[in-house]
């Protein structure tokens, strides 16, 4: 299945979820290979907060601000070996 990106620079992509649990589902990744949030490094806080801030501005963009969710899922609970966050909005 073709990854649909809805954004990208030399730090974080996003894209479309390919199992959407929600109306908008993306997923904002990091390039850099973090495993999960459990093997976070005090030298990925940079990244980490661009990931948020990301999340905020895809909100926007997909006119979801009143209301979304940001999900890092870790440990047994995580089902990729690279970091991602889940941004999950346009639910009633």
């Amino acid at each position: 299945m073709p990854v649909i990106k809805e954004y990208e620079d030399d730090e974080v992509v996003v894209f479309k979820s390919n199992r959407p649990e929600a109306p908008v589902h993306l997923l904002v990744v990091p390039r850099r290979h973090i495993e999960s949030l459990k093997n976070a490094q005090d030298n990925d806080i940079q990244v980490l907060g661009k990931i948020q801030l990301m999340a905020k501005k895809m909100a926007e963009k997909f006119e979801i601000s009143d209301g979304y969710k940001v999900m890092v899922n870790a440990g047994k609970f995580q089902e990729v070996p690279h970091i991602h966050y889940h941004l999950k909005g346009g639910m009633n």
